[in-house]
């Protein structure tokens, strides 16, 4: 998921995120995980905001010096 620089405030990236939400609990997931890189401070406000929280590296990002990994669970 990405917002352009010049778009970036105006909530684009909340909305992207709740969708993609609804969308995944809707068909019953209770899961949700991603990768960001650490220094991607919007993103990490975005993430945090919306109630993710850091996870261990996993699968390919294992080891990686720019990625940081979260996660957030919904009730079933």
């Amino acid at each position: 998921m990405f917002v352009r620089r010049s778009f970036r405030g105006r909530g684009f990236g909340r909305q992207l995120l709740e969708q993609l939400e609804r969308r995944a609990r809707d068909v019953g997931i209770h899961t949700l995980r991603l990768e960001t890189g650490w220094m991607l401070e919007d993103a990490l406000s975005l993430y945090r905001a919306a109630g993710y929280i850091e996870i261990p590296l996993y699968s390919e990002y294992i080891g990686s010096p720019y990625s940081l990994c979260m996660e957030k669970r919904f009730a079933p």
